[in-house]
């Protein structure tokens, strides 16, 4: 981590840390062949499958958001009621996980690609990356910003192969879409211009490339959207717990009475 101003290290991290272990298990449970995240991706579809039973069972959940369990009710009743109330809540959320987790799973599938084309390749090549100087950012950077302008760069790639492009992404006022929605591929050895992407030129498929990401992940309103989609988390995963305890009291063994 560098001090872009003065050049000075902050730190540095390596290895595997918190947020990578839980992106990991959430997105692929760790299996690197690729069969975890269809276990995880089909459980979008069973998400949208678990919200219309929900409607259809509950007829009067358009009353139950205010409907909280009472501390007199009996256990079986009380889960009950709790369950129905975070069912209810989740109704906000579920929707939007659902889709887009179903929309992930044909993307990984290469069934829908609507990314958009790729940078035509340069016949230059940059000779060593290690050469590359602040220099070269910057102008790569004010290239950038006079091709695309309005952009606030996020984040500066250096080429993947040979013949490739620089890329330099970032936001440009467009509202719900990823960091490198908005790019300009540059030729890191003539300087060329060789792609502007802008979102306000795309069509809904590929806008909606760039959508999908954002609505997930609940990152676009900073903090505050993070915390909401994180109640809505803790929501949903209550419901689950709730669910069992419905179910276990309704099926288990009942106590005899005598007369």
């Amino acid at each position: 981590y560098v001090d872009p101003v003065g050049g000075e290290v902050k730190g540095s991290t390596s290895g595997v840390s918190f947020p990578s272990f839980m992106r990991a298990l959430h997105y692929y449970l760790f299996d690197v062949t690729g069969a975890g995240f269809y276990v995880v991706g089909i459980l979008g579809p069973v998400l949208l499958v678990m919200m219309v039973t929900g409607l259809r069972t509950y007829r009067g959940w358009r009353k139950g958001f205010t409907k909280w369990p009472r501390a007199a009710q009996r256990p079986r009743s009380w889960w009950g009621a709790l369950h129905r109330l975070l069912g209810v809540w989740s109704l906000l959320f579920l929707p939007v996980i659902g889709l887009t987790v179903v929309w992930y799973l044909l993307e990984w599938d290469g069934l829908l690609q609507w990314d958009g084309p790729e940078p035509p390749q340069g016949t230059a090549v940059l000779a060593d990356i290690r050469t590359v100087s602040g220099e070269d950012i910057d102008r790569w950077a004010d290239t950038a910003r006079t091709a695309l302008p309005g952009l606030r760069i996020t984040s500066l790639w250096l080429p993947w192969e040979e013949g490739g492009t620089v890329s330099i992404s970032g936001q440009a006022g467009d509202l719900l879409v990823r960091e490198r929605a908005n790019a300009v591929e540059i030729d890191p050895v003539s300087g060329e211009v060789r792609r502007v992407v802008k979102v306000s030129e795309m069509g809904w498929k590929q806008r909606w490339t760039h959508t999908a990401d954002p609505l997930h992940f609940g990152g676009f309103g900073g903090l505050w959207s993070k915390l909401i989609w994180f109640a809505s988390g803790l929501v949903l995963a209550a419901l689950c717990f709730s669910g069992v305890a419905v179910y276990c009291l309704r099926t288990g063994p009942t106590k005899s009475t005598t007369s």
